[in-house]
């Protein structure tokens, strides 16, 4: 089996991703082989940058029979995630009464580690690609234990002859056939309407919230280590914005769904001039153009101090948004355990650092002491007397931590892992 296919995703600042893939296998006794090729005359999201969405997006497709002719000659690894809110009668339910409360208390994944595993994924730059404009680059890539891909480089002609039973030259396509500009008018652009939205394959109810938090600290770890730093280095903020633009890629794979630097000074009317203000993340209901969530991350940094006044800031930014817009508001801090909680146990009163019912609720008075003059008055023309937050969860990777707040002006907004309402299909239940 031989097939080539032109593979749509969304790329990192919402950009329109393609990719050529090769899906080849020999015989049952020989593994699925996918080469995946970066297009010449192409300027989006690279293949080394965005091989992390693409596996998913391509996972997803072969899982729901999407690509004909190829499916995984294995059982699919599909395991059941309970919802975080989900309680002890929840799972009962579920169980008793799968059709009617599965769906609602658990999403059904594919395990992409363990898919990736069973695979062999081959990354391919032709000549004249805009990163080796002069030569071929050709990489065997694997999964390590964590999750984060690793590159082998060329593999040799034995061991691919060995594992797959192609020799390299049958794998890979002519480097002619791989010209965006030749092929750009057999692929259809990205889907628009929610209707259009619900028949491409990979969608999925997802809970991001939860998830970022689980994920975000190995992310960033491994953006260390592939810029060459140690794990007590920091980030720059635009890396950290990086990483979580490549989550949310991953997560919600649709560019219409989420937005960086989504700006709100006019929506405040407090825009003077100049560059309005903005909040690092949107996201959008599928339906239309409404905010359903939005992000604000705070990194720590070894070159700057009171992260609790710049934290200070950031909750009464969200608790008026939270306002305006009727949306989920989130604040997320990443980065060095040690100075997380020191600075934000001096602002106890208004975000919790304990992860246990019913110890992750705070609510507080505004306008106080430790708002802003600016804030304060705004709090003030919005009406908002008091503000709340629920710790939404934490995780760490060595010494790094990412911690998940969901601020809000109303406590029936308040709510753990939300779930963004987005049940587009996935694996269809048996």
């Amino acid at each position: 089996m031989l097939k080539d296919i032109h593979l749509r995703f969304v790329g990192f600042h919402g950009s329109a991703g393609r990719c050529q893939i090769r899906l080849a296998r020999l015989g049952r006794d020989k593994p699925l082989v996918i080469v995946c090729s970066q297009y010449k005359n192409y300027h989006g999201t690279s293949v080394t940058n965005a091989l992390e969405i693409i596996a998913e997006t391509l996972f997803y497709q072969i899982a729901n029979n999407q690509v004909d002719g190829v499916t995984f000659d294995m059982p699919l690894p599909i395991y059941e995630e309970w919802h975080a809110d989900v309680n002890f009668f929840d799972k009962i339910l579920a169980k008793i009464f799968p059709e009617k409360y599965g769906g609602r208390f658990s999403t059904r994944r594919l395990n992409i580690q363990e898919i990736f595993s069973k695979i062999v994924w081959i990354q391919n730059y032709p000549v004249d690609t805009r990163w080796f404009s002069f030569e071929k680059h050709v990489s065997v890539v694997t999964h390590n234990d964590s999750g984060s891909p690793t590159w082998h480089g060329r593999p040799t002609a034995k061991w691919l002859i060995e594992k797959t039973g192609f020799d390299i030259d049958a794998l890979l396509p002519q480097d002619d056939s791989l010209d965006l500009d030749t092929v750009e008018s057999k692929i259809e652009t990205l889907p628009k309407s929610e209707e259009e939205l619900r028949s491409i394959p990979g969608y999925h109810h997802v809970r991001w919230t939860e998830e970022i938090v689980r994920f975000l600290p190995g992310l960033l770890s491994s953006a260390r280590a592939y810029r060459g730093r140690t794990d007590q280095s920091d980030l720059e903020e635009l890396s950290v914005h990086d990483e979580i633009e490549k989550f949310l890629a991953i997560k919600l794979p649709a560019r219409e769904l989420f937005t960086r630097e989504f700006q709100f000074s006019k929506e405040l009317g407090i825009y003077k001039g100049g560059k309005e203000k903005a909040v690092d993340f949107a996201l959008f209901a599928p339906e239309g153009d409404c905010v359903d969530s939005l992000l604000e991350v705070k990194r720590t940094s070894s070159k700057s101090a009171g992260l609790q006044s710049e934290v200070t800031k950031d909750i009464a930014r969200l608790l008026l948004l939270s306002q305006r817009f009727r949306c989920s508001c989130y604040l997320l801090i990443c980065g060095n355990m040690d100075v997380i909680r020191n600075e934000l146990a001096k602002i106890d009163k208004y975000i919790s650092l304990v992860d246990e019912n019913p110890s992750r609720d705070r609510q507080f008075f505004v306008p106080s002491e430790n708002f802003e003059k600016e804030y304060r008055s705004l709090m003030d023309r919005f009406q908002i007397a008091t503000g709340l937050s629920r710790l939404q969860g934490e995780n760490s990777s060595g010494s790094n931590l990412a911690i998940l707040w969901q601020i809000a002006a109303n406590r029936d907004n308040l709510r753990m892992h939300r779930p963004y309402e987005f049940n587009l299909g996935g694996i269809t239940r048996g």
